[in-house]
């Protein structure tokens, strides 16, 4: 039974969770099955343990039943229907018991609807006393807005009072949750029309961004269209001008939306600043560690109160480009207990390792690696590249080829890297070598022969397109080889 759909959804539920769902199960109004509420008993009883012998078919027929029935599995099938169809109602109540504003609109509609005019007025006046009090101002307020109007207007009717607002705050509120959902399904598309090459259309949008553009006094104080407006722009223009816009209007309503949603607009800036960097505008990479630090402040990049491993090592990344030095020994300390207890000490030992390459204290980097485990191609990937640096810095000529080839073997060998990432390591492996043996080579050749050399390494460089590293690379190079060239 452990394969069964009804125990593949109490698995994904915490211990508070599963508590509530017995105590669901054991309410009248809910189920009235006593075979049920053994059941739920029984599998509360030996959570989270739901696989294995004591789920297995005649185990729980036992649990319900004990020895004075002989097994029948079309009696257990029954019970565990029922179980089933009851835990659909439960995760339904739990998810309205969290929407406030259903509950409210729906209050309301009841109060209207059993003509208790006094107790409705009193909720009304309440539950916009609520709203107005709330910070956030994201599409979600104003879809609750319309529907509020809407129910608002139903009873104004029913007392044939026709010279209220409702009407009017109805389609005022509809229009505004109109033009956010639009703009933020326009900014999605978009940005998939970019990277997957479909071909989404929005209807209606160049009207509404015609009626933006010449009216912004209507708008430019609702941040929910502000924000997706400029977040359009941005990714349609390829316009930095709409970048900088996006962040002052997030800066002043950073309250108007909740965290999920912040989530995913700073995402939209961060790709931005990427696809600046990439471009060679260097700037942005200042401005990618202000959305981190920005991020950060506002816990944002926390889920359950842990950081991801891949944002702790993208800041460090970012921070020690910047030179950063003393921000990023601090952040790799201070995060290093938020980071997930599975991930922690290897997350650690390798940003840890790669601070330390930056301010060039070499052995220490070579200790930390050697304590980094690799189950993770990227921590692989990168942990050898990091190696490879070390020992090209540290003049380690013969570690370093070693290096060279047990790196070639390992991409060969793992077929879970792409061949564009073969290639680009690949690259790096011969050049790093070519640059390596041209150094050692300085004393003993002739400067002219030494100078062409050089030359010629340059050139094979800056005609190939995929090299990891490069900018390393390259400033390596244009320290030890280039300079004295030119």
């Amino acid at each position: 039974m452990q394969n069964s759909k009804l125990l593949q959804i109490l698995q994904t539920f915490d211990q508070v969770t599963m508590t509530r769902w017995r105590q669901f199960a054991h309410s009248p109004y809910h189920n009235k099955h006593s075979d049920v509420q053994t059941l739920c008993d029984y599998l509360h009883q030996i959570y989270p343990k739901l696989k294995g012998i004591k789920v297995e078919r005649k185990q729980l027929f036992l649990k319900i039943w004990g020895k004075k029935i002989p097994f029948k599995q079309n009696k257990l099938n029954i019970v565990f229907t029922y179980t089933l169809s009851m835990t659909e109602d439960f995760l339904v109540h739990e998810r309205f018991r969290q929407e406030t504003d259903a509950q409210h609109i729906h209050l309301l509609e009841q109060l209207r609807q059993r003509r208790q005019q006094q107790r409705y007025e009193h909720h009304l006046q309440k539950i916009e006393a609520y709203w107005n009090n709330a910070p956030v101002r994201n599409r979600d307020y104003y879809h609750f807005q319309f529907r509020l109007a809407v129910e608002k207007d139903s009873y104004y009717n029913q007392l044939s009072q026709h010279n209220d607002q409702s009407i009017q705050q109805k389609q005022d509120s509809l229009d505004i949750f109109y033009f956010s959902e639009k703009l933020r399904d326009a900014c999605e598309m978009s940005l998939r029309n970019l990277l997957l090459q479909v071909d989404y259309s929005v209807h209606l949008l160049d009207a509404i961004l015609k009626e933006i553009r010449e009216h912004p006094e209507k708008y430019q104080t609702i941040p929910s269209i502000m924000v997706y407006f400029q977040i359009y722009q941005m990714i349609t223009q390829q316009d930095s001008t709409y970048y900088f816009e996006l962040i002052q209007v997030l800066q002043k309503h950073l309250t108007a939306f909740p965290k999920e949603e912040l989530r995913s607009i700073y995402a939209y800036a961060q790709n931005h600043c990427i696809g600046q960097i990439n471009k060679g505008e260097g700037a942005f990479l200042g401005e990618l560690f202000e959305l981190y630090k920005a991020q950060l402040k506002s816990d944002l990049l926390l889920e359950k109160g842990y950081l991801s491993e891949w944002h702790y090592k993208n800041i460090v990344t970012v921070g020690l480009r910047l030179k950063a030095f003393d921000w990023v020994a601090d952040f790799i300390e201070v995060y290093k207990e938020k980071l997930p207890s599975s991930a922690r000490e290897n997350a650690y030992r390798f940003n840890k390792a790669a601070y330390c390459y930056a301010i060039e204290e070499y052995d220490e980097v070579l200790q930390l690696l050697l304590t980094v485990e690799y189950s993770d191609i990227r921590y692989s990937l990168d942990a050898k590249s990091l190696l490879l640096k070390a020992y090209y810095d540290l003049g380690e000529t013969e570690t370093l080829f070693a290096l060279c080839d047990a790196f070639r073997q390992y991409l060969k060998r793992n077929k879970e890297i792409s061949d564009f990432r073969k290639e680009g390591y690949y690259n790096l492996l011969k050049f790093i070598q070519k640059a390596a043996k041209i150094r050692a080579t300085k004393r003993f050749e002739a400067s002219e022969k030494w100078e062409k050399d050089v030359a010629k390494l340059r050139l094979e460089i800056e005609s190939t397109e995929t090299i990891f590293n490069v900018g390393w690379l390259k400033g390596r190079l244009q320290q030890e080889f280039w300079d004295s060239e030119e």
